[in-house]
C-alpha cells in the first residue's frame, strides 16, 4: 500500500505558509492550505480549503486539475469532471461537462450537488431537485417531492426524503431500487451499489450487487461513508477511517471527511486540515497520473 501524508498547519485565511511536521518522516513541510473536504475522480481529485478555494491534482486528461478561481462552499467530482457551488449557489464545473451543459443555462441557485460522468443532480434550498444529463435509464428524472439529499452515478440516482427514507430511480441494473423501511442520515452511491447510514443506530447498510468492494468490514458507529466501485471507506464516530475492498485498512484519525475513486484511491481530511491518501494499486498508475500529488 502507498501512503502519502500531507501535514497541514491550521491557518485562518488559507494564504499563510507555515512549517509543519510529517508524522511519518519528521520532515518539515511548507503548508499553505487547511482543507475541509475532498472529492476523488479518476486517479486524482479536488479539495476545498477553509477559505473556499478549490485545488485539484492528478489526471489532467479532461482538465479536472484546473479549477476556476472563486470562493466555494460545496464540491463534487466524478470521472473526468468536477463541480462546485459558490456562496450564492451558483454552479461551476470543469472537465468533461458536455453531457449536462444545459445546467449552466438554467440560472439556478443550488444548495447541494452531486455529479457523475454523464450528468448532474442538485437540490434547491427548499429541497426540490433538478437533474441534467444523458437520461438513458431515467436516472436524471427525479421525483417531485422535496429531498434532503441526492446522489447519482450515471445509471441510477437516489435521494433521501425529508423523513430520511431512501428512494432510487433509474436503471435498477444491480438492484439499487431495493426497498428499505429504515431511515437514513446519509447516502453514498456508486455504480452497482448504494450505501446508507441508519439514522437511529449509525450502522452501515449496503445493497446492490454491482460493486467489487465486497462485504463491508466496518458497519457500526459510522459517521460518513464513501462508496467506490472497487473500494469503500467509512468514517467512524471515533474519527478513524476503515476501508475494505481493493484498498483495505484502518487509519487512525481524527478525520473529518473521506473519499474514494473508482480505482480504489482513498483520501481523508484530518481535523487539522491535513490530507492523507492511500492507494493499494499499481505504482505506475499512481506515478503516471499524479494521483498522489496532493497539493499543500
Amino acid at each position: 500500500m502507498i501512503l502519502i501524508a500531507i501535514a497541514c498547519t491550521a491557518v485562518s485565511n488559507g494564504q499563510r505558509a507555515e512549517d509543519s511536521t510529517d508524522s511519518n518522516s519528521d520532515t518539515a513541510i511548507l503548508q499553505t492550505h487547511r482543507f475541509i473536504d475532498v472529492k476523488l475522480a479518476y486517479y486524482g481529485g479536488c479539495a476545498l480549503d477553509d477559505a473556499g478555494e478549490v485545488l485539484c491534482w492528478g489526471n489532467s486528461n479532461y482538465g479536472v486539475d484546473s479549477p476556476p478561481n472563486g470562493v466555494f462552499t460545496a464540491l463534487s467530482s466524478a470521472a473526468g469532471v468536477a463541480c462546485a457551488l459558490d456562496q450564492g449557489g451558483g454552479l461551476y464545473c470543469w472537465g468533461s461537462i458536455s453531457p449536462f451543459a444545459d445546467a449552466f443555462d438554467a440560472g439556478e441557485s443550488l444548495a447541494a450537488i452531486d455529479v457523475a460522468d454523464d450528468g448532474l443532480c442538485g437540490l434547491r434550498s427548499d429541497g426540490t431537485s433538478l437533474c441534467w444529463g444523458n437520461d438513458v435509464y431515467g436516472e436524471y428524472d427525479p421525483p417531485s417531492m422535496p429531498l434532503a439529499a441526492i446522489q447519482t452515478d450515471g445509471h441510477e440516482s437516489c435521494g433521501l426524503d425529508l423523513s430520511g427514507h431512501v428512494m432510487c430511480w433509474g436503471g435498477n441494473l444491480w438492484g439499487q431500487d431495493e426497498e428499505h423501511g429504515e431511515t437514513f442520515s446519509a447516502l453514498s452511491l456508486t455504480e452497482g451499489q448504494v450505501c446508507g447510514i441508519e439514522a437511529e443506530t449509525n450502522n452501515l447498510v449496503t445493497w446492490g450487487w454491482g460493486s467489487f468492494s465486497g462485504t463491508p468490514r466496518y458497519t457500526e458507529s459510522v459517521a460518513a461513508i464513501a462508496c467506490g466501485q472497487s473500494a469503500d471507506c467509512a468514517l467512524l464516530l471515533d474519527g478513524s477511517v476503515g476501508c475494505w475492498g481493493h484498498n483495505p485498512g484502518l487509519h487512525p484519525g481524527p478525520y473529518v471527511a473521506v473519499a474514494v475513486d473508482i480505482y480504489a484511491l482513498a483520501c481523508g481530511v484530518r481535523d487539522i486540515g491535513t490530507i492523507d491518501c492511500w492507494y493499494d494499486g499499481d505504482q505506475n498508475d499512481a506515478d503516471s497520473t499524479g494521483a498522489l500529488d496532493v497539493p499543500l
